[in-house]
């Protein structure tokens, strides 16, 4: 997957990205920065901005072991590794239940 735009933010020191045409809305909330999705709100600590052409590949059976939770795949911006999530599914730590005031 290498068309069309990602949301990337950051979240417990993670860089993350979700493609941009699943976002709805982003605004304030009590926990930091909430992300309207077609699959949920997300939690974030900062919006990056928005990434074009990521080349995002498969995630791969090392990190499904090590890691335990689903993503669509890894990419690289600007030599920082991003998590490209499926909104559907969405990591702990970016949902509201897995928010915490600290990383």
């Amino acid at each position: 997957m290498t068309d069309g735009k990602f949301l990337v933010l950051r979240r417990s020191g993670g860089t993350w990205a979700l493609p941009d045409g699943c976002v709805r809305a982003v605004g304030r909330g009590d926990s930091g920065l909430r992300v309207a999705t077609t699959g949920g709100v997300l939690v974030a600590d900062e919006v990056i901005g928005f990434a074009q052409r990521l080349e995002v590949r498969a995630p791969g059976g090392v990190l499904a072991a090590m890691w335990g939770e689903s993503c669509i795949g890894l990419a690289v911006l600007a030599g920082v590794p991003v998590v490209v999530i499926d909104p559907t599914q969405p990591p702990f730590a970016l949902r509201e239940e897995g928010a915490s005031s600290h990383a």
